[in-house]
């Protein structure tokens, strides 16, 4: 089990640089970024061959990944818009395979107005399998984060199902929607088989970490978990208190899971 943050909140203000020699110094395997030209990284489909070259290798000089690329971009849409979609998360597979990043994450998000959901999530299904069709020549997996209204399994699983490639899966989103009473597990177990990579949030949010941390030992995880934490004027601080709170939670689940 790796750890890795996101861009998305706490580092929004710096370069790709910055952000890969605070993950280094903070305890982090990695860093995701948040795509879309919304922050300062420069982690861009823009990127010209050099600039992602310097980048893979500023990278693999200190040991570090791009652990995912946190794509926007949303496959409910229609016409020219999911076009558009299909066509900007190919060029993203592309980025991810130059920066010898293996996974991107996308999104299923809402059932429109109107439409049947199990229409939707056809429709989700065939254009996310564009991308992957596309991707699996790269050797990037493409994962549909349970977020927004994918965030239900009834929805996220089918779109999986589906598309039926192997480098197609999920991106567990902890979310207290989840919760079975006080547990996760049920949710969880509909999806454990295809569960690629994790999104934490707020460690004191009511979400119950440690079932978390068990069921990801159970099935032996390999993959990444990544905090989505929120902004701070310090950083590496929180970076670096985040980092132990979570090695504590996987240390104990080694011993709760027995």
């Amino acid at each position: 089990m790796k750890l890795t943050f996101t861009s998305y909140q706490i580092g929004t203000t710096q370069g790709y640089k910055e952000l890969f020699e605070l993950a280094k110094k903070t305890g982090y395997a990695g860093v995701e970024f948040r795509t879309g030209n919304v922050h300062n990284h420069g982690i861009e489909i823009g990127m010209t061959s050099a600039q992602r070259i310097e980048a893979r290798r500023f990278a693999e000089d200190m040991y570090m990944e791009v652990s995912c690329l946190n794509t926007g971009l949303m496959f409910h849409k229609s016409g020219d818009e999911l076009k558009k979609e299909i066509e900007d998360g190919k060029a993203l597979s592309k980025l991810a395979s130059d920066l010898g990043c293996r996974r991107i994450r996308i999104f299923g998000n809402i059932i429109p107005d109107g439409m049947n959901a199990q229409e939707c999530v056809e429709n989700v299904a065939s254009a996310i399998k564009q991308v992957a069709e596309f991707a699996a020549e790269l050797d990037v997996d493409v994962l549909l984060e349970m977020h927004a209204q994918f965030n239900f399994w009834g929805y996220a699983l089918p779109v999986v199902e589906k598309i039926g490639m192997p480098n197609v899966g999920l991106l567990y989103n902890c979310d207290n929607r989840d919760l079975c009473g006080p547990s996760m597990r049920e949710t969880f177990s509909r999806v454990r088989q295809y569960i690629r990579h994790v999104h934490l949030h707020d460690l004191d949010s009511g979400y119950p970490y440690l079932q978390l941390f068990e069921e990801l030992y159970k099935m032996d995880y390999e993959g990444y978990v990544s905090g989505e934490i929120r902004g701070s004027s310090d950083p590496e601080r929180v970076l670096s208190l985040y980092a132990i709170a979570v090695r504590n939670f996987i240390e104990l689940a080694k011993y709760t899971a027995r």
